[in-house]
């Protein structure tokens, strides 16, 4: 906001794959710093709007403001989906259910400004009422191979549909059957091992 700021504490090297630290200053003072899980540039500015209407509820309504509740609370939240970590067969994986361009952009920069490691594959689904092929332009510059999958959901868009918004230079693979595409990333992640 115009009002507020949120300043990610120790820049971009505190940025990582276990969260970020932020401060947030206004009129008032500057409070935290706090940690959130929550990854991404994007998840800093809804933090800093949602600490604003907590302050301002909070002093309208005079309810105590207790700052190691919400910092607390902040450590403790979870976005199921949106930019999340999950470790399986040894692999981070990154789930994010982006499901417009600039949903995609948002995951998109904080891939760049994370640290993961290389090579990122991309495991990827539309629906039939989205705009993926500009979705999928926001995604390639980021990605090594990418698996175009169909999800049992009746608007789901053909794979084939996908397959022709795919750069040459990126590896791809088309699954119709969704039933299948775990047991091929399975195989592919042993082969690389």
């Amino acid at each position: 906001g115009d009002d507020f700021k949120v300043v990610r504490v120790g820049g971009q090297f505190i940025h990582h794959l276990n969260g970020q630290w932020l401060s947030y200053k206004d009129e008032t003072g500057t409070f935290g710093p706090f940690q959130m899980p929550l990854l991404g540039a994007f998840q800093a500015d809804n933090f800093g709007m949602a600490f604003r209407a907590g302050r301002s509820t909070s002093n309208l309504l005079r309810i105590p403001w207790d700052e190691p509740k919400i910092s607390q609370a902040l450590a403790n939240s979870r976005w199921a989906g949106r930019l999340q970590i999950r470790e399986f067969s040894g692999r981070e994986w990154i789930l994010d259910g982006s499901h417009n361009e600039a949903g995609m952009a948002a995951f998109v920069n904080a891939l760049r400004e994370t640290l993961i490691r290389r090579p990122l594959r991309g495991v990827v689904g539309f629906g039939k009422n989205k705009d993926y092929g500009e979705m999928l332009k926001i995604l390639f510059p980021v990605i090594d191979t990418i698996t175009l999958v169909r999800s049992p959901h009746p608007e789901a868009v053909n794979p084939d549909e996908l397959r022709r918004f795919v750069p040459k230079e990126i590896p791809s693979v088309v699954f119709h059957d969704f039933s299948k595409v775990r047991p091929h990333i399975l195989k592919s992640l042993q082969n690389e091992s």
